[in-house]
């Protein structure tokens, strides 16, 4: 008899999935600010008032990175492009078929996806903070407000100036509190809802093996890593 191997992944985590039933006009959870000022503390506010701290910004970038990693091009633009306990990436625009990225990251991790002089550096441990709970999920917006006050998309506008902030309004959804993934060709990764369960896609490659590279030290084991 053939077995069949499934893998349960809890949804906070599972962001990629999260990102194909993405919803417009949720209501905000928290608000995560990332001023481009060294020195200037990284902030998460909560809808009733209430600031943590998640964090200073201790480098800026001087420039974007294009053509990024392959996966950037599949975001939307001004929106996250993956979050990882050691990176956050941004996809600022699409170009070409390739993604323009600039990224964030905690003050000591291996992160090459982030390119060299296009990242904000935070000075927190990898997989704390906002690179921990308080991450923004894949397909956050981002928004970018200007010493005026004015707030505008970070789409298309390349790299954001000193002095400048970024916005993520991270929005609640309607999200599966559970992900079963039938480890097998065809198999199906189903989400469960309090609706009951939900078929959101089918497995083409299963897992056969496991590998290894720089960024998995910055994870605990049994835990995942983007």
């Amino acid at each position: 008899m053939r077995t069949r191997a499934t893998i349960l992944v809890p949804l906070f985590v599972f962001l990629l999935i999260v990102l194909l039933h993405a919803g417009e006009g949720e209501a905000l959870t928290y608000q995560i600010s990332v001023p481009l000022t060294p020195g200037a503390e990284v902030q998460a506010t909560l809808p009733d008032g209430r600031v943590f701290v998640l964090g200073k910004v201790v480098g800026l970038p001087t420039a974007t990175r294009w053509p990024s990693y392959t996966a950037s091009k599949w975001a939307e633009a001004g929106t996250v492009a993956a979050s990882a306990v050691n990176a956050i990436h941004l996809t600022l625009a699409v170009e070409k078929g390739e993604g323009q990225t600039m990224s964030i990251l905690p003050l000591q991790t291996v992160a090459p996806a982030a390119g060299d002089k296009a990242f904000i550096t935070v000075d927190v441990p990898a997989g704390t903070a906002l690179f921990g709970g308080w991450a923004p999920p894949v397909g956050t917006r981002v928004t970018v407000k200007k010493e005026n006050g004015d707030t505008l998309p970070l789409r298309d506008r390349g790299l954001p100036a000193q002095g400048e902030v970024l916005l993520f309004q991270v929005e609640e959804e309607d999200r599966p509190y559970i992900i079963d993934i039938e480890n097998r060709p065809g198999g199906r990764v189903l989400g469960w809802y309090a609706q009951g369960p939900r078929v959101l896609a089918r497995v083409i490659h299963p897992i056969r093996g496991v590998g290894r590279f720089d960024g998995t030290i910055f994870q605990g084991i049994g835990r995942l890593r983007a």
